[in-house]
């Protein structure tokens, strides 16, 4: 899950038919134009790019779909048809880690590209990203260890794993993590995994530097992807390593970031046109598979383990080209507040919803159970409770903690020479 903080560097304003004609002043040889000094993009993320307003909404509706996911699950043994379908869908929700990861590859990929050019690359990058993602997992971390006498939660050297962003790999996956630990930090997976990420791509980018040449490496690695979980499946490998571990997943982020820079050289209109068709048809293989399984979930089946990923990331990057065309539908949509705000406290609401949001969930059920009977509603009072909750944390600790850190970013601007 990508968090919010740099943004997509967005066509020149003065010339949204070629994303590469009419340089405004202090923008970078890329293309790429710097966030005009006092507006909103600049004072939200100093130093950074222009940004896209769609994407924020592409953030919020991939936020909402995991919080679906995590907060109003429960067993699914059931009588009804309509809560067994209902339990389903929510189960194959878990797309959204691929939409932010196609969205993180989309970003990360346009910023290492038009940043090539400015001095101290590597710098300005690791330190941005170092200044938006420690502070808040860390004091996540913290959170859990303050945590540990009152839930009588035992480590057993796990701290050591979450602390170097390992809990991707074999060290976690495959052992027995003890509850609640292994309840409260399952979902930071996804941040190990974009962490390794961003150690190896942002060297390629700056060894490889030619736009068409990335966007073939970009290709050529998310075939390695795919076939390794083809590999690992075909020989009775676990779903675990398919589902977190980078060199299998890494194709989820390389495909949108093969977008980022195909957007980035003039065929920009015809791929963005592209995106809808892309999109549609990825979905069509999605929810045809998933009539023909009877659900579309990770844990159970090994097909998409083998090449599902490959195609939610492609109907994930699809969905993002669609937004990139300034005067349609889909941009329009995802301009909307609602999604824009989720969007903007993504990180936070990612972080804390399992690991303080979920815990009102029992007790929210039952206390509703005085008042109101049937499973379904229990799990829809609990699980709004839980969302609320996980929002409000995500919006208090952007403000009242993560904004300190962000105003640093100042020293790592991207237009510095």
């Amino acid at each position: 899950m990508p968090p919010s903080g740099d943004r997509l560097s967005g066509p020149n304003p003065a010339s949204t038919n070629n994303f590469l004609e009419e340089r405004l002043p202090g923008e970078l040889p890329s293309g790429a134009p710097l966030a005009p000094p006092g507006s909103e993009a600049a004072r939200y993320d100093p130093g950074g790019f222009a940004h896209l307003l769609p994407l924020d909404g592409v953030r919020g509706l991939a936020i909402s779909l995991i919080l679906v996911c995590h907060l109003f699950s429960a067993n699914n043994v059931t009588s009804s048809r309509l809560l067994a379908v209902a339990s389903g869908i929510r189960e194959s929700l878990w797309v959204g880690v691929d939409l932010f990861f196609a969205l993180s590859g989309f970003l990360i990929t346009g910023i290492l590209f038009d940043a090539l050019h400015s001095r101290h690359f590597l710098r300005n990058f690791y330190g941005r990203r170092c200044v938006r993602i420690f502070p808040l997992y860390y004091l996540a971390l913290a959170t859990l260890a303050a945590m540990s006498v009152p839930l009588a939660m035992h480590w057993d050297g796990f701290q050591w794993v979450l602390l170097t962003y390992l809990q991707n790999t074999p060290l976690m996956i495959g052992h027995s993590v003890p509850r609640p630990l292994s309840d409260l930090t399952g979902h930071l997976w996804s941040l190990g995994l974009e962490e390794q990420f961003y150690l190896f791509w942002p060297m390629i980018v700056l060894l490889v530097r030619d736009r068409r040449r990335l966007m073939t490496t970009a290709l050529l690695l998310s075939s390695v992807s795919l076939l390794l979980r083809i590999g690992l499946m075909a020989h009775g490998g676990g779903v675990e390593y398919t589902y977190k571990m980078l060199p299998c997943r890494m194709d989820g982020l390389l495909i949108g970031g093969w977008l980022a820079l195909a957007v980035r050289g003039p065929q920009r209109e015809p791929f963005i046109r592209r995106g809808t068709g892309v999109f549609l048809g990825a979905m069509a293989l999605i929810l045809g598979y998933s009539l023909y399984a009877r659900g579309f979930d990770w844990e159970t089946d090994r097909i998409i383990n083998a090449v599902g990923y490959t195609v939610t990331a492609i109907a994930s990057t699809g969905l993002i080209a669609m937004t990139l065309a300034p005067l349609g539908r889909a941009a329009r949509f995802f301009s909307s507040s609602v999604l824009r705000l989720l969007g903007r406290y993504s990180y936070g609401i990612y972080v804390w919803h399992m690991i303080l949001g979920r815990m009102v969930t029992t007790p929210v059920r039952n206390l509703a159970a005085h008042f109101v009977h049937g499973k379904l509603s229990l799990l829809l009072a609990g699980g709004f409770a839980a969302t609320v909750v996980s929002i409000l944390l995500g919006i208090l600790s952007y403000h009242l903690f993560e904004v300190h850190f962000l105003r640093l970013k100042r020293y790592f601007a991207y237009g510095r020479t």
